[in-house]
């Protein structure tokens, strides 16, 4: 009994699309942050990840896509979401922070909300 793949070979272009999906997620979370130009960017953006997903696909030799395609994109994607992403926005803040000229170390005041008490 196969529980999700028909084929090896379908799992293994599934298993092949989760890096694509974890690096189109990179190149959209990267275009987010940017400040200038960013409808520009993020069309840009759009347009670089559709024909990375198009290349892809022709240099697999698979002519149509399936499920397991779109699949294997969302669980790269959530990979990223999950893991990379928060690592680079701790990075980023540090480096904006070090920029700054503000300690890296200091207690994180101005990221904690304030309550005001009545």
């Amino acid at each position: 009994m196969k529980l999700f793949f028909e084929t090896a070979l379908q799992m293994k272009f599934f298993l092949l699309m989760i890096p694509l999906g974890f690096i189109v997620c990179f190149l959209l979370d990267i275009g987010m942050t940017s400040v200038a130009f960013r409808f520009v960017l993020d069309l840009l953006v759009m347009i670089l990840c559709g024909f990375c997903i198009v290349l892809y696909m022709l240099a697999l030799d698979e002519t149509s896509v399936r499920f397991y395609h779109m699949l294997g994109l969302i669980c790269g994607s959530i990979l990223y979401m999950c893991g990379a992403a928060r690592f680079r926005r701790g990075l980023a803040k540090r480096f904006r922070r070090w920029k700054a000229g503000i300690s890296l170390f200091d207690a994180e005041e101005e990221d904690t909300p304030t309550v005001m008490k009545g």
